[in-house]
This record gives structure tokens, sequence and C-alpha cells, in this order.
């Protein structure tokens, strides 16, 4: 729901309700501030039961999360140390609240749940839809934008027990699943957004996955697609990341890739095979058949031979660049020829030296 202050102090008075205050201490709201500077907070929360009425004699304060337009925050009281009132909360059964935000007129808060419970471990799960729409005009420009958010939401909260709505607490074990989803035309430009998560967390270790996905056209001939894929993990203050990005703008496409390590794996009949590898800046290809390559610079520490062999079943061409040795060999009918490190060696066709040129073997 969302408050929106017509007038100084706005309030949210709850229905009638029933609350042991011996057991149910603290009181939890998460707000996302749509109007306002801010400064604009009240943060009083008072409360009736069968003894008294709202009355500033009886009041819980909480500070200030100083939150802008469009974010959100968490805020609790603490109803067992009272700003004015004693211990009268943990001595009553509270049969309503009302809850003052904000304090001036034009702000505006957007209330996603609220939540009574005690200290201690407890369970919560939720599920979140909201949707908007809006279509305005100013002079001749008109606008329509309309959003959407779909989430699930399971936690065990180590802090805080007794919630009846998710994220009640900022510790233990949380998973999240959620889309967003936007769309905007105005000014002739059309624009579209969808955002995918998926996030776990359990104390200070998480993991979460996001896909991005934006899309832009105007009638200027401005146009641009992208998606992005990210995945993290946070674990003892070590965040890694991987991710995948593709885009085009209308003039050229691109695909980027992030990460430690690159690999297309073939696992052919069971059997694993890495073709291709990137990893620390360096590229490793376990076979490779190319048709016309142009290199710079090789820094070479194997040996290259030729396919072709000679009737010894020896190859026509070695180049061993770890022992620094060259053969090269020729044959036909009459005889063949011997090229290497000592020298250059003839043969005839029954394999007799016949000339020699270098090293005398």
């Amino acid at each position: 729901m969302t408050i929106t202050a017509t007038a100084n102090d706005p309030n949210l008075v709850s229905p009638i309700v029933s609350i042991n205050g011996a057991l149910y201490s603290r009181i939890k709201v998460k707000i996302t501030r749509r109007a306002g500077a801010a400064t604009d907070w009240d943060s009083s929360l008072f409360y009736q039961t069968a003894g008294h009425g709202f009355s500033g004699s009886y009041i819980a304060r909480a500070a200030n999360p100083n939150i802008a337009v469009g974010e959100s925050a968490i805020v609790e009281w603490d109803m067992a140390n009272l700003f004015a009132g004693g211990n009268d909360w943990v001595t009553s059964t509270v049969t309503r609240l009302r809850i003052d935000i904000g304090a001036l007129s034009g702000g505006a808060f957007e209330i996603d749940w609220i939540a009574v419970g005690r200290l201690g471990p407890g369970a919560s799960a939720a599920a979140l839809q909201q949707v908007s729409t809006n279509v305005t005009q100013q002079g001749e420009q008109l606008t329509a934008q309309a959003s959407r958010l779909d989430g699930l939401y399971v936690q065990v909260n180590q802090e805080m027990e007794g919630d009846s709505s998710g994220l009640a607490g900022a510790t233990g074990g949380l998973v999240g699943v959620w889309t967003e989803q936007s769309a905007r035309v105005e000014d002739g430009i059309a624009m579209g957004r969808q955002v995918e998560t998926v996030q776990a967390q359990m104390g200070q270790t998480n993991a979460s996955v996001q896909q991005v996905s934006e899309v832009m056209a105007g009638i200027n001939g401005r146009v641009s697609a992208q998606t992005t894929l990210k995945v993290e993990t946070n674990q003892g203050g070590r965040k890694v990341v991987s991710g995948i990005a593709i885009g085009s703008n209308g003039e050229e496409g691109e695909i980027l890739l992030m990460a430690q390590r690159l690999a297309v794996i073939d696992s052919l009949n069971g059997q694993t095979i890495l073709p291709f590898v990137v990893e620390g800046g360096q590229i490793f290809i376990n076979q490779a058949v190319i048709n016309t390559a142009f290199i710079q610079q090789i820094v070479a520490g194997m040996t290259i031979r030729s396919a072709a062999l000679n009737a010894q079943g020896l190859p026509l061409l070695e180049i061993n660049f770890a022992a620094g040795t060259f053969t090269l060999r020729g044959q036909d009918a009459n005889g063949s020829t011997l090229l290497n490190n000592g020298g250059l060696y003839v043969y005839d066709a029954n394999g007799i030296e016949r000339t020699a040129v270098g090293r005398l073997t």
C-alpha cells in the first residue's frame, strides 16, 4: 500500500488486533520512499490498549533511515524500550497500532509489509506481486509507463521470530527469486527492461545470478539491445564474478566474456575433451586446423613435423624447437637427401651415402 500525505503528520492505523506485549516486543516495517526529501521523517509508533488510546504518553521511536525517492529500508521499533511509557507495552495486550512515518504534506511512502515478533530464531516465506501503470501528459508530450515485480522469498532469521511476512530480518538464511519488468514510451523513445535475479545468503556468505535485458528504439534512429548474465559469489570477503554481455547498437554487435577460466568442453562418447581453454591470460588449444595464419612472432617449445613421411616412415620435415634441431628429408626413385644440423647428405637408391657436406658420417 502507498501512504501519500495530503497534510502534515500523516499516519497509518491498523485494524483491531490482539498482541501479547510480553511475547512480541519488536515491530518491523519495510518502506520505500516515493516522494519527499530524506529529512521528511517522523517514526512515531503509537498503540492502544484496554487502558488507554493513542497518546504521546505511550510512544516508540525509530531512527531515520535517510532514504531518497526510490530507495527502500527496513525500520524497526523496540517496544520493550519505549520513548515514553516505561514498560507499558510488555505488560499489556495491544489492540491497535498507529504508525506516523512521514511528517510533511506531499511525502509518500510505499509499505511492503509490517511484522510483529520477538527476538529469537524464526522463519518466514512470502510471495510478492506488484503491478503499476501510469499515463501522463504535459503539453503535447505524452508518457506511458508500466512496471511489474514478481518474487518469492524464504528466510530463516536469527534475530526475530513471529514474523508473518518475509524479509523481516537482516541475518540468518535468505533465498529470493524475483523478476522486475518495466516498459516506457516518452518523447519519441521506447524502452523496455527486464531483470531476473536469484539470490541466496547464509550469514555473510552469499551467491547470486542476475540476467538483465534492455532494449531502446527512438524516432531519431537511435537503437540498442543488450543482455547481460552475471553470476557472483562472496565468501569470506572474496568476491568472484563471471559474466557474459551481448549487445548491438545498430552499427555493430559485440559479445564480451568475463571469467578467470573459459573452456569449450566436448563430451562425445562419454569422453571429456577440452579443445580450447583460456586461463591466466593464456590460450590453450588441444588441436587446431588453420587454413591461413598470419603470425608476427612465435615462441615455440615443441616439435613441428610434416604429415608426409618417407619410405622409412620418417617425417619429411621435422623441427625440434626444444632441442634446437632441424631435419629436412627428400626422396625419389633414385635416392634421397637429408639436411640437418650436421650438414647435407645424399644417398643412392640403396641407401649408400654418396655426398656429404658438413660433418662427415
